[in-house]
């Protein structure tokens, strides 16, 4: 992870250090309860790589604006494992059930790109996560 990026991170209070990236491969895709990435780019690359993965696989932005469709999950007794499973489920039958409006969910890689374009994108992904965490949780 490049400073600055770290630097956005501990903004919003993640925990940066030892975060190392990775080749996305099918063993990790197939034990993965979802798949978020950060473009359509992406998404459309992964599942034609592994069809399998449609219908949990999302952009980010795209995860997180389904979920706010319909009824929260209600599974107060559910462990979290349980309560991910159940919050793809609803996306990915919320996304399948009628069209929703396409409207640009990518994030922007902000790479070399300079300080504003990683605040900009890092307040964009928390508030996406914001609001997956608040519709897993029922918060």
């Amino acid at each position: 992870m490049d400073a600055t990026a770290a630097r956005e991170g501990l903004r919003l209070g993640a925990q940066t250090s030892g975060v190392k990236s990775r080749v996305l491969d099918r063993p990790i895709s197939m034990k993965a309860n979802v798949l978020l990435t950060m473009t359509r780019e992406q998404q459309i690359d992964l599942v034609k790589r592994y069809p399998v993965l449609l219908r949990r696989t999302f952009t980010v932005r795209e995860f997180a604006r389904i979920l706010s469709f319909g009824p929260k999950i209600e599974a107060e007794s559910e462990t979290i494992a349980r309560r991910s499973i159940l919050t793809v489920e609803k996306a990915s039958t919320i996304r399948s059930s009628f069209a929703v409006q396409a409207i640009d969910d990518d994030i922007p890689d902000p790479y070399c790109k300079g300080d504003a374009m990683h605040r900009h994108v890092a307040d964009m992904i928390e508030i996406a996560v914001s609001t997956m965490v608040s519709e897993m949780f029922a918060i």
